[in-house]
């Protein structure tokens, strides 16, 4: 008595599909649309999903007069009464079953000998299309937005109001440009600026903070050269390395460690327990750049260092 009161629902309607008569598979591999002839459909009318109790029916209707021309009971999904195929979204290959067609379309498929008992169609169901479309978009537009509001705080977050950027082969994904603020110097990951304001340490490396940067830290032999490349012979720059309790305990101002393999000293220093800072100098005996421990109060120049920004 339940089934009976059951009533059928129409979920949507489609005016336009194409069916495709279709061999069967040769192999497990899937069905693939390009195997098809698509511009040259077996059939074209409407398509009518309905439901009733737990089933959906997939109707294939004339456009006009609306007859059935055969329908596919679908009782769950995936499932054998619908499939994808592997090269495509756009369309599905379908089975019906005997019986579901009514008397007059049986007759039809008898009076066809290649009309095959299992008929297998592909449809294009743009309605099922234009969901998975729309949910598509909408997660590229959502990370897309995500991205340009990170981007953009960045930016606000940046003291500096323009950047020269390099199109590079960034490994970061959706990251196609490398920048530096302009007036810095870039090397391999990093930016550097040459400050030529004279100030002592702690005010050096407040300055460098204040531009997002901090003092530079030397950890390759390539970086020194680098920047001994681009520094005035007759003047010193404070470096981001210091000895704060006098004890030989050296330390770089972003907790990099110490490595004494990577250090480029002058001949017999660091030699005053009570020079705790370092410069980076040029010595005419020999004509050598190097380090120098100094006073942290004296008033030299200094090198910022940061890391790259990619866009």
């Amino acid at each position: 008595m339940a089934a009976e009161l059951e009533y059928e629902s129409v979920l949507c309607v489609k005016p336009d599909v194409s069916v495709y008569r279709i061999p069967p598979r040769a192999s497990n591999r899937g069905y693939r649309a390009s195997d098809w002839k698509l511009d040259q459909p077996d059939w074209t009318g409407r398509l009518r999903i309905t439901s009733k109790g737990k089933i959906a029916y997939i109707k294939l209707e004339d456009k006009v007069s609306g007859e059935l021309f055969a329908q596919a009971p679908v009782e769950q999904y995936p499932g054998i009464a619908v499939e994808t195929v592997t090269d495509s979204s756009r369309y599905f290959v379908i089975r019906i079953q005997d019986g579901t067609a009514p008397k007059e379309k049986t007759s039809l498929n008898k009076s066809n000998p290649g009309f095959p008992k299992l008929l297998f169609a592909s449809l294009l169901v743009l309605l099922l299309l234009l969901a998975i479309s729309f949910f598509i978009a909408f997660i590229i537009f959502f990370q897309k937005y995500s991205q340009l509001l990170k981007e953009k705080k960045t930016a606000k977050e940046l003291p500096h109001t323009e950047l020269e950027c390099l199109k590079e082969n960034v490994t970061m994904e959706g990251k196609d440009w490398s920048c530096c603020p302009k007036d810095w110097k870039p090397f391999s990951s990093n930016c550097y600026f040459i400050s030529n304001t004279m100030r002592n340490w702690t005010e050096s490396e407040k300055n460098c903070i204040a531009m997002k940067a901090h003092l530079l830290v030397v950890n390759t032999k390539d970086e020194q050269d680098f920047i001994i490349q681009n520094v005035d012979m007759s003047l010193a720059y404070y470096i981001g390395l210091s000895d704060p309790k006098g004890k030989r305990d050296w330390q770089w101002v972003d907790q990099t460690p110490y490595n004494e393999s990577v250090t480029f000293w002058h001949s017999s220093e660091p030699n005053n327990l009570n020079e705790r800072c370092v410069i980076l100098h040029f010595r005419h005996g020999p004509r050598e750049w190097g380090w120098n421990d100094v006073p942290c109060n004296g008033h030299h120049k200094s090198l910022c260092k940061m890391t790259k920004i990619y866009l």
